[in-house]
């Protein structure tokens, strides 16, 4: 199955929150709409970008991601994937890897030289192993 993944456009975010927020059932955080909103539009006015996923014109998935310098050496760009989320039909497809495929892509032409990412799922952590992540850790 091919996704249409495009940059997202904050006019989507309400729209976006609404769609994740019938769907969104964690045991490892509460679920919040408007702390959504307010975190996305937070990160996009602080240059960061976020990455919507489409099945023709049905909305599948989000990433969320910044970049900024690293605090130990200034000439050292990080790139982070705040949150990356697919509606739960399409969870065993491959979007979630197509989109931080998006977020890598824009991340190294942004010059960053270290990605990270933070995910509660058990499934996303063996993901993320697989890819030749070094360091993954559960806390």
């Amino acid at each position: 199955m091919a996704f249409k993944i495009e940059r997202g456009d904050v006019g989507l975010v309400p729209f976006i929150v609404k769609e994740l927020s019938g769907e969104m059932d964690s045991e490892y955080f509460e679920y919040n709409e408007n702390d959504l909103s307010k975190s996305i539009m937070d990160v996009v006015r602080s240059g960061g970008q976020f990455w919507v996923a489409w099945d023709e014109d049905e909305f599948v998935g989000i990433c969320l991601g910044m970049i900024y310098p690293s605090i130990f050496n200034h000439g050292q760009m990080i790139a982070e994937c705040i949150f990356t989320d697919v509606m739960p039909k399409y969870s065993k497809s491959r979007c979630k890897f197509n989109l931080r495929e998006k977020f890598e892509s824009w991340a190294k032409e942004n010059e960053a030289s270290l990605i990270l990412y933070g995910s509660h799922d058990p499934k996303d952590i063996k993901s993320l192993k697989r890819k030749g992540f070094k360091r993954v850790e559960i806390k």
